[in-house]
């Protein structure tokens, strides 16, 4: 028994009215992000992704993919601000390749959204927790919530600058390598101030240790000075 077998080609097309829509020439100047290509797939009925982002190397114009059924009329409406969240996030994998969700990727995703501004409601709260689940340690939550810090206060600053999301982009990834050995390296000075404190520690006995052997030499002192004077008192006395 034979079969033909199926062949599909990536050829270009007119984007859906529905993306063209939200995703605009205007928005991307406002976010100062470069276009990424698309392309569209529709998702298997149990597939639970609505975009991803192959490695450049797997795709023919490193472009990134978005579920058609974000922007083809089914079972709901295509929302302008669910196609703006997937389209950046997917954009933020494009331009941070091997980074996962990390802090690295969570901060260039919430600039992102950030630019984007109000399409509906904000964007920046679409940027969630999942942009850096990687990060997350459930038994040591003090290393994650420094990420997070790190990744807020640095999207925030770079949102209100001029530079482009590329730019951007090599910020964050310098000062996400600089940023991750300064973490790397917290026992190190947590050992180094435990080191300190105790020497403090032992400074401070020891100088209490001093003070009191130098009460008690006083105190010596002042015994046998009173002895000798009542022994010199007497001698005149009954000399």
């Amino acid at each position: 028994m034979s079969a033909d077998v199926i062949t599909l080609r990536q050829v270009q097309v007119e984007p859906p009215p529905e993306f063209a829509a939200a995703v605009t020439p205007e928005l991307l100047q406002k976010i100062g992000l470069q276009p990424v290509p698309v392309l569209f797939l529709c998702a298997s009925g149990e597939a639970d992704w609505q975009g991803f982002c192959s490695s450049s190397e797997f795709t023919e114009l490193s472009e990134i993919v978005l579920d058609s059924k974000l922007v083809e009329p089914s079972v709901y409406k295509p929302k302008p601000s669910r196609i703006v969240h997937v389209y950046l996030h997917e954009c933020a994998h494009r331009l941070l390749p091997g980074h996962g969700h990390d802090a690295a990727l969570f901060c260039l995703s919430l600039l992102l959204h950030l630019r984007a501004g109000k399409i509906g409601r904000h964007m920046w709260f679409a940027a969630s927790l999942y942009d850096i689940q990687d990060d997350v340690e459930f038994e040591k939550p003090e290393p994650f919530l420094k990420r997070f810090g790190w990744a807020w206060r640095l999207a925030t600053e770079l949102a209100e600058t001029e530079k482009t999301a590329e730019q951007c982009t090599a910020i964050i990834t310098e000062k996400h390598k600089e940023f991750c050995a300064w973490l790397d390296a917290a026992p190190e000075r947590e050992g180094a101030v435990q080191q300190r404190r105790t020497a403090a520690v032992q400074q401070q006995k020891n100088l209490e240790s001093a003070l009191a052997d130098a009460r008690a030499d006083r105190l010596m002192f002042f015994v046998f000075g009173a002895v000798a004077g009542l022994v010199v008192a007497t001698f005149f006395l009954w000399g």
